[in-house]
């Protein structure tokens, strides 16, 4: 579900990234960032219900969806400065940030570096840090080579099967690539 058209930004030489960039407006902004091995398709429900009352800027992460894949590893203030990069080339001054797992990590790192822009933060199950990195180069191995299905429980799908359905799409192609 698009609300915003979509441009590609760059955030530093080279580096594009995929952005949904809201209509304007008066309403206040917020910013959805992705956890890792998704891309921003993940919000699609959470925006369907808010999009009337804020204006939703989301994007792909550096490495996922529709962004560029530049060589890493990528640190959180590389990915940190991803969104400020965002903002500033939208001419964005406050935003809610809103992160998942890897985007909520983020998140930490923007509410601490942001200053003003930072009108509040929305941070979901994320943590100041993810040790040991053995297990997330394992799980973005994992990710790159079979795609988001090994972490899809079954009793959420049954829940929802057209929304998973359409993230799985998603996220297939998201990993073509």
């Amino acid at each position: 579900m698009m609300i915003g058209r979509i441009e590609r930004i760059e955030v530093e030489p080279g580096v594009h990234l995929a952005v949904e960039v809201p209509q304007p407006s008066s309403k206040p902004v917020v910013m959805f960032s992705n956890s890792i091995g998704a891309s921003m398709a993940m919000w699609d429900e959470v925006v369907s219900r808010i999009s009337n009352q804020v204006r939703v800027l989301r994007y792909d992460t550096r490495g996922h969806g529709q962004s560029d894949v530049p060589a890493g590893p990528y640190t959180i203030e590389q990915l940190g400065n991803d969104a400020l990069a965002i903002l500033d080339a939208l001419n964005i001054q406050r935003v809610v940030f809103c992160g998942l797992s890897l985007g909520g990590l983020m998140g930490l790192w923007i509410g601490a570096n942001g200053g003003p822009r930072v009108a509040g933060l929305v941070l979901a199950n994320t943590a100041p840090n993810f040790p040991p990195p053995s297990l997330w180069r394992e799980r973005a191995a994992t990710v790159r080579a079979n795609g988001m299905a090994p972490w899809l429980r079954p009793h959420s799908i049954a829940g929802s099967p057209s929304h998973f359905s359409s993230i799985i799409r998603s996220e297939l192609k998201s990993s073509a690539r």
